[in-house]
């Protein structure tokens, strides 16, 4: 792949962690856009439904390099071990997904995309292998597939780890199915935006479509982005449930001026989410008195109870921030929106963990069901209460009481 005069290039690619096969795809392409021009219209179906032709397509792939890395991942010494390895169908017995892989991986090439998938299969010595691959085609090769570059992480080791905790998760489904709930839901919220920073991380880091000024980068970025600080804030919202739960939550209550809070709290969501601030209000009415809190939890509080009012209220709406003395001294700090509100019979389930409501107006809006259910713990912790009070096209309260002083 590399000629002489590219021997940096070559020692890097040498390096790299990640094991790296260079294939040429000129023989599949020639097959696949026969069979597209013989009025195929579906090539994922068709290949299901006929595995002997996808058998025959995939043997037009040649390897015509290979990284020390990948040769060390299927425990042989050459190129030439490593292709009589993969020409040797024996050895595919016991690995069930390959056709899978190579299906979708045609039908991503033949669609212009790269292609990010899981493949099992058997190193020289016979011990299985699960990778984590990334397939794509350089784009000067778009034309011929005469050059495809695939990457593979060995992640055997973690599917094990992932395979136990599974056996373990079964354990626990059979004696608390609330639980086992819980955590399938998690696994989900998880997944899907690790497996995005991961797949496009490598595009990048492998630099596929030139340096990393091109534009792509930046698309790819941003995906990295939004989907890392997805995966924190679920991250976050979980340790925080699981803390409480167990009791070991870092509970410190303090005396600080209940104004300045709510101010700067909303000055932070002005920051974190631009349509907010020009419709929130802070009643003038509001208590100028301190409140015995834990600061740091006072703040996520109404941090989580801000933004969620900003998802359902509309540009034209409005947010409004009250306090106000309640029985035996306590404080009642409410946030009142013009959103879509919820049916009553519909708030016990929005105050339970994941419990979300798919109301017409409320499904482009997403979300983990976490924020309001961790809210009302906190207030449990602090002796209060949160309470929610709603109509549907007209609006919703959220209550937070604290008492005077924290039992």
């Amino acid at each position: 792949m590399f000629g002489e005069d590219n021997s940096d290039l070559r020692e890097f690619y040498e390096q790299l962690p990640l094991g790296v096969c260079v294939e040429d795809y000129s023989g599949v392409k020639r097959k696949l856009d026969r069979l597209l021009s013989e009025g195929i219209q579906n090539l994922e179906q068709f290949f299901r439904d006929n595995p002997e032709t996808l058998f025959d397509v995939m043997w037009e792939i040649e390897t015509t390099d290979v990284n020390d890395a990948l040769l060390r991942m299927f425990r042989v010494n050459s190129l030439q071990e490593y292709m009589d390895l993969d020409d040797d169908i024996s050895h595919w017995k016991d690995t069930t997904d390959w056709a899978e892989f190579y299906t979708m991986e045609f039908v991503d090439f033949a669609a212009g995309n790269p292609h990010f998938g899981e493949y099992r299969d058997l190193a020289a010595d016979g011990s299985p292998i699960i990778s984590s691959c990334v397939a794509w085609i350089p784009s000067e090769h778009q034309d011929t597939w005469s050059v495809v570059i695939t990457t593979h992480e060995d992640i055997t080791e973690r599917k094990k780890a992932e395979e136990a905790l599974s056996a373990a998760l079964a354990s626990v489904e059979q004696s608390n199915q609330a639980k086992s709930s819980f955590l399938a839901h998690m696994s989900h919220e998880l997944r899907t935006p690790l497996n995005a920073i991961t797949g496009f991380s490598q595009l990048m880091t492998t630099e596929v479509f030139g340096t990393l000024g091109h534009p792509k980068y930046h698309e790819y970025a941003q995906d990295v982005l939004g989907a890392g600080e997805h995966l924190v804030a679920v991250i976050n919202d979980i340790l925080d449930i699981a803390k409480i739960e167990a009791g070991k939550i870092d509970f410190s209550p303090t005396s600080f001026p209940l104004h300045l809070a709510i101010e700067d709290c909303v000055n932070l969501v002005k920051v974190q989410q631009l349509g907010l601030p020009h419709r929130v209000r802070i009643d003038e009415t509001n208590l100028l008195c301190d409140i015995f809190a834990d600061d740091r939890m006072f703040r996520q509080i109404l941090l989580n109870v801000l933004s969620n009012a900003n998802k359902f209220t509309p540009d034209d709406g409005h947010i409004t921030v009250t306090t106000a003395r309640g029985d035996r001294d306590s404080i009642v700090v409410s946030i009142t929106d013009t959103g879509s509100g919820i049916a009553p019979e519909d708030i016990a389930t929005v105050l339970e963990p994941f419990g979300q409501v798919r109301t017409n107006a409320q499904v482009s809006h997403h979300g983990t069901g976490l924020g309001l259910p961790l809210c009302k713990k906190m207030m449990e912790l602090h002796g209060g209460a949160l309470e929610l009070t709603s109509e549907v096209g007209v609006g919703t309260t959220v209550a937070v009481t604290f008492p005077s002083q924290p039992v």
